[in-house]
């Protein structure tokens, strides 16, 4: 019960976002950037004002049922991930990109160095993003596979994990040559100095 309260919270959270927005829009409100008031055309009357609010909180109540039905969807769950880490919301951002890393069977590779960027990055959590790394690795990561050898090998070294981390930058030193690429060459030599 705790979880699913949580949930709509978060949903109603975006929906009062968009409810606010939509309210501006709607009233006409413009804002003198000079001096950042905000001015109020007086298009709209309160009572259509209070329709309004009325039509967009209904329709706030709809995106949450359709949430929930939907809330398996890998393809939601990234965007809503996403969506928080755009609004600073590092902790509810890792539990629906958590969640999509769980459901998803498609292998991913780009979603998953996103997901790992945005683990080492924003987020915080250093040892989910050294498992997404890997995942993208196991995956089929490519030509850039190189540049995911690099990336879980910061990752590993501020885990504290340096051993690993230099075997990594070894990897990523061996697909820059191999891909005669001179820039992930550059960065995984750097890397290695730095971690020595």
């Amino acid at each position: 019960m705790s979880n699913r309260l949580d949930r709509s919270r978060a949903a109603l959270g975006a929906a009062g976002l968009a409810l606010a927005l939509s309210l501006a829009l709607a009233s006409c409100a413009t804002v003198d950037k000079p001096k950042g008031e905000v001015k109020r055309s007086p298009q709209l009357t309160e009572g259509q004002l209070q329709e309004l609010y009325i039509v967009k909180r209904n329709d706030g109540r709809r995106y949450l049922e359709a949430n929930e039905i939907r809330q398996n969807m890998p393809a939601v769950l990234l965007g809503i991930g996403r969506a928080y880490i755009g609004l600073e919301y590092p902790e509810k951002a890792k539990k629906y990109l958590d969640k999509y890393l769980e459901v998803e069977k498609e292998n991913d590779v780009a979603a998953y160095r996103e997901i790992a960027a945005a683990y080492a990055g924003p987020i915080g959590a250093y040892d989910a993003a050294a498992k997404t790394y890997t995942r993208a690795l196991a995956a089929g990561g490519g030509k850039d596979s190189g540049w995911d050898y690099l990336r879980r090998g910061e990752v590993l070294l501020r885990l504290g994990k340096r051993d690993d981390a230099l075997a990594d930058f070894n990897r990523a030193m061996e697909e820059a040559q191999r891909g005669k690429d001179a820039k992930l060459l550059q960065a995984a030599k750097d890397a290695i100095v730095g971690a020595s």
